[in-house]
């Protein structure tokens, strides 16, 4: 009932910041920027999957442009001069790089060399009739000249010949200003459909980690990697200064994407279907057998990605503590906006606050850390949401469908903690026995909200939004176990100092929370996907 004409808690966040000053939309773009630099420099450990990462979402961008091209059979809005400008510094680049290097980056080139070179084939002939000639009118010469000129004077000082390194230079400039054209074109149109804009952003998003790349490098040296002997007194900065020119470039269209939905006004584009949701209808359509490989498949490049990427895997665990605390902030927020908590199971709520209770309990006796701080928080705020329920906006609460027994989820884990437990010898067996009971209890803590949500069938956004947070959440500690796990070939499994079925029945706790959650989190996917505000779960066989 309270959920007409409500307000996202994103969308609200940048009406405001659209209403604020320059001065002050700068400053927040400062703390995001640095907020993410640290995010990055922390859970990243090999700075070099910055620029594996960034072509990898740059040849992403050229895929959803090959979409619109085959699909949508028009190039509206789409810059044929930015397009040869990238296939000219690819070109090189790739040349360059057999020479100098030959490694991911190489393949990497070579793929999106191969897909902008189909782009420009299909805008120059296939399409020509749809392309925006007189509004794409930006002169090549523009950002070929500048980059050919500075890549003369500044290149870097290595062991390979001078024009080797003056074609590095150049294709290093020209990808700086290459996206001229394009912005340039979109400034003319106004009006901007959203594959250009999706192409545009992922250009962002591409060269914003190019610049984290190296920002952290000379953060790492303090400075020094900035004048790096044997590579050009002027080499490095200037680079650094093109990583910054290219990010600026796009930094505020990237702000204006995130703000506005990207809207196409042509006949062409009337009523598409975007790739996700063609992709999410599809797998719909799947049998479950086909439905389950898929999902596995997921799984696992997810986790081959967070192992890649992410060097500490106990940031795992770090990151799931605070999406759990961003979901209860969600819940929060719609208990003091929307003044009801309908859809809110209060015996989920419950059952979070013993076990985080207990955790914290077990952390302060045990380490003292940051886990200690997040579970905290987390507690406060938990116990924040059950008073507004119980007191505050109980007419709203729905007790005869949150009607699942607490026994039935706190009595079988307080027995398997009496059996199976750590058997640290420098803490006392209540004290392990605690601990046990808090990571069995969180693992079916969220079975009182499944089942109030099946009992609803549908389901208001800001409950679906925190089920789903705790989805991730169980992902990521699954996800920690998985790589422990498979870094050591299996052997934590069985840690003589902390008993035999200690850590497979961890395991086997965070298996099960991650599979509990997935059925719901590929339904909140699909319908967000669809754009749906109301989440409809099937009805139970």
């Amino acid at each position: 009932m309270g959920q007409k004409g409500y307000q996202s808690p994103a969308k609200k966040v940048l009406s405001w910041i659209r209403k604020k000053s320059k001065k002050v939309k700068i400053f927040l773009g400062l703390i995001t920027a640095i907020s993410l630099l640290v995010t990055l420099k922390l859970v990243v450990h090999d700075h070099n999957l910055f620029f594996v990462i960034a072509e990898a979402i740059h040849l992403i961008g050229l895929l959803v442009l090959i979409y619109k091209l085959t699909t949508l059979k028009t190039c509206s809005g789409l810059s044929l001069k930015t397009q040869v400008l990238t296939a000219i510094f690819l070109a090189i680049r790739l040349y360059c790089s057999f020479i100098m290097e030959a490694d991911i980056h190489t393949l990497l080139d070579f793929i999106t060399l191969v897909a902008t070179v189909w782009v420009i084939y299909m805008m120059k002939f296939k399409l020509k009739a749809s392309y925006m000639a007189e509004l794409d009118n930006m002169p090549l010469y523009y950002p070929i000249v500048p980059a050919a000129a500075l890549a003369f004077f500044v290149h870097p000082t290595t062991s390979h010949i001078l024009i080797n390194r003056m074609l590095w230079a150049f294709c290093v400039y020209l990808e700086s200003v290459s996206v001229l054209p394009q912005l340039r074109l979109m400034q003319n149109v106004q009006i901007i459909e959203p594959f250009s804009a999706h192409y545009v952003f992922a250009l962002g998003v591409a060269r914003f980690l190019g610049c984290a790349h190296w920002i952290i490098q000379v953060y790492d040296t303090a400075g020094a990697y900035i004048y790096l002997a044997g590579r050009g007194y002027f080499w490095i900065p200037t680079v650094f200064l093109a990583e910054m020119v290219q990010t600026f470039i796009l930094a505020d269209f990237c702000y204006y994407y995130c703000h506005e939905r990207p809207v196409d006004r042509s006949p062409a584009n009337a009523g598409y279907q975007s790739p996700v949701k063609k992709l999410l209808s599809w797998v719909q359509k799947q049998s479950k057998k086909v439905k389950i490989v898929l999902f596995i498949i997921t799984v696992i490049t997810l986790l081959v990605t967070l192992k890649l990427t992410v060097h500490d895997h106990n940031y795992f665990f770090v990151m799931a503590e605070a999406i759990h605390l961003i979901g209860l902030l969600i819940l929060i927020y719609k208990l003091t906006t929307l003044n009801t908590c309908s859809g809110l199971s209060l015996k989920t709520q419950v059952l979070t606050v013993i076990f985080l209770a207990v955790r914290v309990y077990c952390s302060f006796i045990m380490e003292r850390d940051i886990h200690t701080v997040l579970d905290l928080i987390t507690l406060v705020a938990t116990l924040w949401i059950i008073y507004m329920m119980k007191f505050k906006l109980k007419t709203s609460y729905m007790a005869d469908l949150d009607n699942m027994s607490l026994n039935y989820v706190i009595v079988p884990a307080a027995v398997l903690a009496f059996f199976v437990h750590p058997t640290v010898k420098s803490y006392i067996l209540i004290n392990r026995m605690l601990w046990a009971f808090c990571v069995y209890l969180e693992s079916i803590s969220v079975l009182p909200q499944l089942r109030l949500m099946q009992n609803v069938q549908i389901l208001e956004p800001f409950s679906a939004h925190y089920v789903f947070a705790l989805g991730i959440a169980r992902f990521l500690g699954c996800a920690h176990w998985i790589i422990q796990v498979y870094d050591n070939i299996g052997s934590p499994i069985f840690l003589d100092e902390r008993s035999f079925l200690w850590i497979p029945m961890v395991f086997l706790a965070e298996m099960v929370q991650t599979f509990i959650l997935a059925d719901f989190c590929y339904y909140y996917v699909k319908s967000v996907m669809s754009g749906q505000l109301i989440i409809r779960l099937p009805v139970p066989v």
